[in-house]
Order: structure tokens, then C-alpha cells, then sequence
């Protein structure tokens, strides 16, 4: 009932976007600042000229319980949004969010999605230009997400911002009667412990392949099907993910990152590595490097072909 009026009261809507769309405008006017700190903005987004009425959390592990999911991501463009009572004096900016990791997973979610959510203000005591004057443009963020009408809905106590892991957070729209030190502490507190399945064993030691001309081969997964869902210790073959992920009785495409290329970052894609298999959903996964890199992973359909790798 709590998390019901929480995210009633909260007056903000979230939606997710596979980060494969455009990437938004950058929004006009000054140029956003470098996250140097956070003051500024935190004044801003609690600050709003509206008052709520609402259930505030006991701890940090109360409103995660109210949550159907914590993410942490990057905070990165902020533009105005006047909506339907700009003729009563309030309107909203929405801020975009870069999901960069999933604390408390949902299978709505995934890395690499994009956010969006409006924070409504009151414009006789703020102005949509001092929020673009004021984003820490890069700076870390967790959300603390309830899925409300098949939208995703931030709880007021479930905005978290600063410049680094390891600096003390801000909180925007409410302050909670508890504190924490860190975005760091704040992460781990919420971090649900993860059982790590074996790796299943393959159903035969040989490839069952035929040829497909040029040298290539065209083989079946050798993978044993498993129940779809959790996280299984994955051992990546000797020449990469780019090569060849057998699992669940199915070959998954890997995703390269923006940066992909740029220097020695991800030898995993070329090199063997072991790590874990992370379901998303039936179709989607995540596998977490031992460098602690997480990549995007979705399921193929049948055979590939390859080349054979020496």
C-alpha cells in the first residue's frame, strides 16, 4: 500500500527505450557543467515549489522492498517539458538516464537501456534553463523504480546522484529520514546476493558441424538447455565472445560497447575469459567479465557459421 501511494504521489512518469533509438538532442541553452558537485542541482530537484503528501521509507532497504527495481546509470541531458497544467503554473523538465548496471533485476530492464522521467516544478519559484545551468552531466545516478500502469514510476525518496561512487550522494524531491555515506554504500546495501549456477556441461565433446565452403564450417550448439533464467558460471572458448557463445542450447550474438575498439579494453571478445551467464529474459543476457565489464548478450536462431579458430 505504501509503495501505491508513493509512486501516486510521486507525479513523475519513467518510460524505457532499447538504447538502440537516436540518442536524444542535447538541450539548447548553457552548456551543461563537468560534475564537479552536486549542491546546486540537489537544491533544485528537491526545491520545486510543490509540496507531496506521501508514506517516506525507514531505510534503505524499506524502499528497495517497495521497489520493482533499483538501476544505476549515468545521468546525461535534461530538457523543458511543459505539460498540461503550465496554465495553472506548473510545468517539468525531463531528465535521460544511461542504465549502466541493474542492481535489483526486472526483466524490463536490461544494461545499456535508456530512461526518461519528468520531474514537474513550479515556475513562479524555478526556471527550466537553471536545470540545464545546474546538471552534473555524467554524474552517476541510482533509481529506486516501481512499474505503475506498464510505465515505470520513480519513487520521490528513489533519486540518487553524485559525481563518483565513493562521494556522498544526493537525494532529489524528498529527503528520506535516513542517510547514507556513499552512492557506493547505497549500491551494495541494495545489492541482492547472487547465486552463481556451475556451468552446465556441454551435451557432446565434438563439434557438429558441416562444411559451408571458404574454410567455414556451419555448426549446432553443443550446450545443454537449462532452465532459462538466473546466473551460470561462463567459461568464453579460447578465440572470444566474438567468435562463438554456446549456451542454453543456443548461440548468442555479444554486443559490442560505444567504446569497442578504442584501445585493449575488451580482450574477452578475442581472447578466453571466464566470468558469468546472467539471464535477462528468454531471449536476452548479460555476461559479466572477469574484468567486471558486463555485455549485452541475444539469443540466435539455429546454426552459425564460423571460422575455425586456432
Amino acid at each position: 500500500m505504501y509503495r501505491v501511494m508513493a509512486a501516486l504521489t510521486a507525479l513523475m512518469l519513467l518510460t524505457a527505450c532499447d538504447a538502440t533509438v537516436p540518442t536524444a538532442v542535447a538541450p539548447s541553452g548553457p552548456v551543461p557543467k563537468a560534475c564537479s558537485g552536486i549542491d546546486d542541482f540537489e537544491e533544485l530537484v528537491r526545491n520545486t515549489g510543490i509540496v507531496y503528501n506521501y508514506q517516506p521509507s525507514r531505510s534503505v532497504e524499506h524502499l528497495a522492498e517497495w521497489s520493482d527495481a533499483v538501476v544505476a546509470g549515468t545521468l546525461v541531458a535534461v530538457k523543458e517539458t511543459p505539460g498540461d497544467l503550465a496554465s495553472r503554473g506548473i510545468t517539468s523538465v525531463t531528465f535521460t538516464v544511461d542504465v549502466d548496471r541493474v542492481i535489483r533485476a526486472n526483466p524490463g530492464l536490461e544494461v545499456g537501456e535508456r530512461l526518461t522521467f519528468i520531474t514537474e516544478f513550479n515556475v513562479g519559484t524555478r526556471d527550466a534553463a537553471e536545470y540545464k545551468q545546474a546538471l552534473p552531466e555524467g554524474a552517476m545516478t541510482v533509481l529506486f523504480l516501481s512499474e505503475w500502469h506498464e510505465e515505470w514510476t520513480p519513487h520521490l525518496e528513489g533519486f540518487w546522484f553524485a559525481c563518483g561512487e565513493n562521494d556522498p550522494p544526493g537525494n532529489g524531491l524528498t529527503e528520506p529520514n535516513w542517510t547514507v555515506k556513499s552512492l557506493g554504500s547505497l549500491i551494495e546495501t541494495v545489492e541482492e546476493p547472487v547465486e552463481i549456477k556451475p556451468e552446465p556441461s556441454p551435451t557432446t565433446a565434438d563439434l557438429d558441424s558441416e562444411p559451408a565452403g571458404e574454410g567455414r564450417l556451419k555448426i549446432r550448439p553443443r550446450s545443454a538447455d537449462v532452465a532459462g533464467v538466473g546466473t551460470y558460471r561462463f567459461t568464453v572458448p579460447h578465440c572470444g565472445l566474438d567468435w562463438m557463445v554456446d549456451f542454453d542450447a543456443s548461440f548468442w550474438k555479444a554486443e559490442h560497447p560505444d567504446d569497442y575498439g578504442k584501445g585493449n579494453r575488451y580482450p574477452f571478445f578475442y581472447n578466453p575469459d571466464v566470468g558469468t551467464f546472467t539471464f535477462v529474459s528468454w531471449d536476452r543476457a548479460i555476461y559479466e567479465a572477469s574484468t567486471g565489464d558486463q555485455i549485452r548478450l541475444r539469443r540466435l536462431d539455429g546454426r552459425i557459421v564460423i571460422t575455425p579458430c586456432m
